[in-house]
């Protein structure tokens, strides 16, 4: 008789195709654990206001990698190679969850809600630029940010900077 299978006429076939079963199901949880770590790591990045995309692009030319591990003052701890570059399906979901961000903080346009929860430690900090940015109109005035000078301002003026990877906070 075709199409029924019988384990107990058989038991070595029932035990292969349960170990195969098994695998496939640990194999699955495995991989959308996987997924759902990358996923996280870019809403995080999201949230801290770092341009994964822009840092791919700056990445190849420096030859480092993509996706770096940030942590919450957005500072890079290292590079893991080309496996943390981000795919064409993650530069989509980030894309679309930038956009459902923007959105999300357009309705309380006086709240910045990607700001640090605690407060300053220092008014003002030592700053070195790592990327050009041009200038940036502050509350007290224009900022001219060039690669590798050394700049004295107010904290709040260049948080969002320093989480973008274009300034490092000198101690």
């Amino acid at each position: 008789m075709e199409g029924t299978f019988n384990p107990s006429a058989d038991p070595a076939i029932a035990c292969a195709l349960l170990v195969d079963h098994l695998a496939i199901r640990r194999n699955k949880r495995c991989l959308l654990a996987y997924h759902r770590v990358r996923a996280q790591k870019l809403e995080d990045l999201c949230w801290l206001g770092v341009d994964v995309l822009e840092q791919g692009r700056l990445d190849e030319d420096d030859d480092d990698g993509g996706l770096e591990q940030h942590d919450r003052q957005g500072q890079g701890q290292g590079h893991a190679g080309n496996q943390n570059s981000p795919s064409p399906e993650e530069e989509e979901y980030f894309r679309a969850y930038s956009d459902l961000l923007a959105a999300y903080k357009g309705q309380w346009t006086d709240v910045d809600l990607t700001g640090s929860l605690e407060p300053p430690r220092d008014l003002f900090v030592d700053v070195r630029v790592l990327r050009d940015a041009g200038e940036i109109q502050t509350e007290y005035g224009v900022i001219n940010l060039t690669k590798n000078s050394q700049l004295y301002v107010r904290h709040g003026d260049v948080e969002r900077l320093i989480a973008q990877g274009f300034l490092e906070r000198l101690t």
